[in-house]
């Protein structure tokens, strides 16, 4: 091309680079008649198309081989990037570029940076220093790309692709596993989902079993994953089966059950029914308790083995489920989760608290100013931290200091539409929500390790 088309030096600051090679799909796919109709020859939409996918290319840092992910701001962009993120790699686009553009210059190794950089500290011997090999089971997770994590973000970042909407999360006890239940809506209604199982420390997806249920909650046992399965029909939501999933197959542990919420107890887990029933699992024995009263959320301290149930009011429990005591709320608690054996955060619609276990009472010991009304909460007791997810994605921090709540930053980075914690809180996970919006859309996991964090 004599005259080779342009928009501009740099990189762009409004178009990503997932659109601009939407720019260039729409192009060079030009029809003859609307090209002869707007008084354009080919070259000219080749031009445009070839033009796009330079501006995608100039998001590539010299040395790296990949579009990093900060590239990626719009809604569409985030969604491709799960698709197909080997599209944004340096030789594709390179090649898609010659492919509209022949006089392009051959691809070359990407260039090293301008001046050396001092070499990276090694990553810990659990993090693998190149991507994993691709998992034949779901989205071949990898490494995060691109540029070095932001400060306060350590190596341990990963990123793993699953097929949708994810209600349920649960780390392993010593923080090695990640599970995942995901998909669950479909254009055309079918229920259909799928439990995965990742290694933290590789990224591989060890474990995979495909599910007929509407939803699921989910947690990690030293037996299996043990899976509460909801089943639909026609327009109601219906009790389904408590089973313990393992490599060797499902086991059916209560066959008609409706769990609202599930979390992992230090022997095992506990489950909160529809009818505010506690189920207390341990090992085989599962034990279904006498309804607690109107409850909505659920929590275990990973130390004691405590539960605490919240709603209409905040019930301590011990672990077999016995009620210890009870305190009043001014309105219905939304999310309950324990700082240590004798401290309790808790989350309404508008405010978060905390709360002091005394020898037989609960009292509110601090609270923070109006917050947005919570999606999720988790404690992440080795940072003396409570983090949560509000509807538009954004995450919330709060530090507990002794008696105090404080509001603070959240970590640079995090966004998603809910947040698992591993039970010392050194993991946390968030799936970035996309597919809660546009199922079913492929979603992301991404896992980091709460110990890389700067200080608050």
């Amino acid at each position: 091309m004599s005259n080779r088309i342009s928009f501009g030096p740099g990189t762009s600051e409004l178009i990503d680079a997932a659109e601009w090679l939407a720019v260039a799909e729409l192009a060079a796919g030009t029809t003859d008649d609307v090209v002869n109709a707007s008084g354009h020859g080919q070259a000219v939409t080749q031009g445009i198309a070839a033009a796009a996918v330079r501006e995608a290319l100039a998001f590539i840092p010299p040395g790296q081989d990949r579009v990093p992910d900060d590239a990626f701001w719009s809604e569409h962009a985030r969604v491709m990037r799960v698709v197909d993120p080997e599209r944004y790699t340096r030789s594709r686009l390179q090649a898609l570029l010659r492919q509209y553009d022949p006089t392009a210059a051959p691809p070359t190794p990407a260039s090293p940076a301008p001046a050396p950089a001092p070499a990276p500290a090694p990553a810990p011997a659990s993090v693998p220093a190149t991507a994993p090999a691709p998992s034949a089971a779901v989205t071949a997770p990898r490494p995060l790309a691109g540029p070095p994590a932001p400060p306060g973000l350590g190596a341990r970042s990963l990123r793993f692709g699953v097929p949708g909407r994810c209600p349920a999360g649960s780390f392993a006890r010593d923080g090695s596993e990640l599970a995942v239940a995901s998909g669950f809506t479909r254009t055309n209604g079918s229920p259909r989902g799928e439990v995965s199982v990742f290694a933290t420390a590789t990224g591989r997806c060890v474990q995979r079993h495909e599910l007929d249920a509407y939803d699921v909650q989910l947690v990690h046992t030293a037996d299996g994953l043990v899976v509460a399965e909801r089943q639909r029909r026609d327009r109601s939501v219906e009790p389904g089966v408590l089973a313990r999933y393992t490599p060797e197959g499902r086991e059916v542990l209560v066959p008609n059950v409706g769990v609202d919420a599930m979390v992992q107890t230090p022997e095992g887990f506990a489950a909160l029914g529809d009818e505010g029933e506690l189920v207390v699992g341990t090992g085989d024995a599962v034990r279904v308790l006498p309804p607690l009263g109107p409850q909505a959320c659920l929590a275990a301290d990973p130390i004691s083995g405590r539960l605490a149930v919240g709603g209409d009011r905040l019930l301590l429990a011990d672990p077999s489920g016995a009620a210890l005591v009870v305190g009043s709320v001014p309105i219905e608690l939304h999310h309950v989760a324990f700082v240590g054996p004798d401290r309790i955060v808790t989350a309404d619609a508008t405010y978060v608290r905390l709360w002091r276990v005394d020898s037989d009472a609960l009292r509110v010991v601090a609270e923070t100013p109006r917050v947005p009304g919570l999606v999720s909460l988790a404690a992440l007791a080795v940072r003396n931290l409570v983090i949560g997810t509000d509807p538009d994605r954004r995450v919330w921090a709060a530090a507990v200091e002794a008696d105090g709540l404080r509001v603070v930053a959240p970590p640079t980075g995090l966004h998603g539409r809910l947040v698992w914690a591993s039970p010392t809180g050194d993991l946390v996970a968030l799936p970035d929500g996309i597919g809660e919006r546009q199922p079913p859309a492929p979603e992301a996991v991404e896992v980091h390790d709460t110990r890389a964090w700067a200080a608050s």
